[in-house]
């Protein structure tokens, strides 16, 4: 089960199968990502909002909100938001899987987060986003 939660100005992506009460390895991600925007893309791709939460039919859209929040954290132009957005939803399900496996991974690695910030540019760059 996935679920998205807001905290004040942390978006945090939990994966399990007891969401209610998950466990600390269950956080995929935390960024500091706008909620109103992630909910915009959530609606888009057929998410449903329940309050503060996002609850993703599947795991090809928790996977593509995912992306888009790590990502997010580091364009700034609004021309940039736009075409990140484009990007998301239209890229494939094996490109959302590999780019959220990715980011899970490195995000998961410890409190250096370098080499994030390293795949989160490789994105904007392979994707010309940013």
């Amino acid at each position: 089960m996935y679920r998205i939660k807001a905290y004040n100005k942390t978006v945090k992506f939990i994966w399990s199968s007891n969401t209610e009460k998950p466990l600390k390895g269950s956080t995929d991600l935390k960024a500091r990502v706008s909620f109103v925007e992630l909910l915009k893309l959530a609606e888009r791709i057929g998410c449903q909002v329940n309050g503060s939460e996002i609850l993703p039919p599947n795991q090809d859209a928790y996977n593509r909100l995912l992306v888009y929040a790590c990502v997010r954290t580091s364009v700034r132009k609004p021309s940039g938001v736009l075409r990140l957005v484009d990007c998301v939803v239209g890229m494939s399900g094996w490109d959302a899987l590999y780019w959220a496996s990715a980011f899970r991974r490195l995000w998961w690695s410890g409190p250096n987060y370098r080499g994030l910030r390293k795949a989160v540019k490789a994105f904007k760059f392979f994707f010309d986003v940013g």
